[in-house]
């Protein structure tokens, strides 16, 4: 999900022209506020969504600067994708982690766990697994929070280069 923010106005346009290392680095922290916000954001929804395992998805969530004035907010977790978007019937998980799955969310121990962590990977492997979006709803939630945030490192970029 690529989300972009562009603010394109005269004024906008000369404190850039006067001051480019004084614009970017207020947008700089502005834009590392957004982010940070945003991560906060995705994390709060994955802990309400029921998508947490042994929290480690929610512990993986942070934000990058792939170049100037870009921001990515992503997860350093390999499944992160399978559970935004879901999987298609195919692959047979790992028993062993839907046997720690069960250990920790549903107490089931010894054998029981095994055949039931091996029925419920042979369910899987036979109709996937349903999606638990949580970045795009992070986004919806946090949307005019995000906006509030550029909108005001904006103003005080400009403030500072050209006054008020």
């Amino acid at each position: 999900m690529d989300i972009r923010v562009d603010v394109d106005s005269v004024r906008v346009r000369e404190a850039f022209a006067k001051a480019p290392a004084a614009m970017s680095r207020t947008l700089d922290g502005a834009l590392n506020k957004a982010a940070t916000y945003m991560v906060r954001t995705a994390q709060d929804v994955v802990r309400s969504n029921g998508s947490i395992f042994r929290s480690l998805l929610v512990q993986s969530m942070f934000h990058r600067t792939p170049e100037p004035l870009v921001r990515e907010v992503r997860s350093s977790m390999h499944y992160a994708a399978y559970v935004e978007h879901g999987t298609r019937a195919g692959g047979m998980p790992p028993v062993q982690a839907l046997q720690e799955w069960l250990r920790i969310r549903h107490s089931v121990v010894g054998k029981d766990a095994h055949n039931r962590a091996f029925m419920l990977a042979k369910h899987i492997q036979k109709n996937g697994t349903k999606k638990k979006p949580f970045m795009q709803p992070a986004f919806e939630q946090s949307r005019s929070r995000l906006e509030l945030i550029l909108k005001d490192g904006v103003a005080r970029g400009v403030e500072s280069v050209l006054g008020a």
